[in-house]
């Protein structure tokens, strides 16, 4: 169990710490949503030396819990390959058909040398935001009775932590993933991060929040994996233009 303890307080995620681009998420899907894959994963963490980020494609490949089809055949990945639609705008990726984004995902996404990250507030993966099947280990690790303890107990933790590794790498770009609801709503935590409110900004009937501080410029995306492509292409060209500048200028959406 002390394994475990430190694998929710010391891993965050996939990719290259030292990136421009950051993605910060709620926490990971899962497959198995079982004990037998978190404890495979702490395995695999301790494997590839208890790092901050891990290497995905290393990760998935060793963990072999269902997630490695991203990597062997290039499988859809439902946030992931948002994810990559976003890098491709930011980043002018020569993506252009199915056969070369499966490449990226295979190849090139999150990767230990890669050019972003992918970071999560939350440690524990579970396939939805309600869902916790893990109260077994509440007899070692009390905390784990329910969903609501673990988070209670471990949030304000990995807040100050994801806030300290911001100011130490000083990333150019970070983008939220999602802004929740009800007792799962995390748009309470992005503004935690920044220590401030978003700017919202609208587009017809979608909308993404924005804030420059201290040179980070911060987006949040709401709901994903269900946004129009016109929200990923205007996040995207305004993060194209900001990486590219130090003082932001003002963005015009486009209409596509």
């Amino acid at each position: 169990m002390e394994d475990l303890e430190k694998f929710t307080q010391s891993f965050y995620g996939y990719g290259n710490i030292n990136s421009d681009i950051w993605f910060i998420g709620h926490e990971e899907g899962s497959k198995q949503n079982s004990i037998n894959e978190l404890d495979a994963r702490v395995k695999t963490w301790k494997k590839l030396g208890k790092k901050t980020l891990c290497d995905c494609r290393e990760f998935h490949l060793e963990l072999k819990m269902g997630n490695e089809d991203p990597f062997t055949k290039g499988k859809r990945q439902a946030t992931w390959s948002k994810y990559i639609e976003i890098l491709k705008e930011i980043k002018n990726l020569s993506i252009y058909d199915v056969n070369s984004k499966k490449k990226y995902l295979q190849y090139k996404f999150a990767r230990n040398d890669s050019d972003h990250a992918l970071i999560e507030l939350f440690p524990i993966p579970c396939s939805n935001l309600p869902s916790w099947n893990y109260s077994e280990l509440a007899e070692e690790i009390s905390y784990f009775d329910s969903k609501e303890n673990y988070r209670n107990h471990i949030v304000e933790f990995r807040l100050k932590k994801i806030i300290d590794l911001i100011d130490e790498h000083k990333p150019k770009i970070i983008i939220f993933n999602g802004v929740g609801m009800g007792k799962y709503e995390t748009l309470i935590f992005w503004e935690k991060i920044i220590n401030d409110k978003f700017n919202e900004i609208t587009h017809g009937k979608n909308r993404y929040f924005f804030k420059n501080k201290k040179d980070v410029n911060f987006f949040i995306i709401p709901k994903l994996i269900h946004t129009s492509n016109e929200i990923i292409y205007n996040v995207g060209k305004q993060a194209n233009q900001l990486i590219k500048q130090k003082t932001p200028e003002t963005f015009v959406p486009r209409v596509l």
